[in-house]
């Protein structure tokens, strides 16, 4: 998962590398800011290298009511829950096995 400020470049990106069993179904991105807009991609990696990155971008606002998050204790930070089935076509793309 790479992610970034809205009004940032995507050279600013930061990353979230997460190895996938089969079973697993969401990443945490964690260190967000209340009401701070972002841009967030998806890929695959595999021994052969990075695949595409998922398109379009997805943006969300920690917030709002229509972004998953979990708030950290006592902090201003919050976590961000990314649904790994909405990427499913990334996997298939790249022609990556999971099992």
């Amino acid at each position: 998962v790479r992610y970034w400020e809205s009004d940032q470049d995507m050279t600013s990106a930061k990353e979230v590398e997460r190895y996938l069993d089969g079973n697993d179904l969401e990443v945490v991105v964690s260190g967000l800011t209340l009401g701070k807009e972002y841009k967030l991609r998806v890929l695959a990696f595999s021994n052969g290298g990075d695949g595409k990155m998922s398109s379009p971008v997805r943006e969300f606002t920690i917030g709002k009511a229509s972004a998953l998050y979990r708030t950290s204790s006592a902090s201003s930070f919050h976590n961000f829950l990314v649904p790994m089935h909405l990427w499913t076509i990334i996997f298939i793309a790249c022609k990556l096995s999971i099992s």
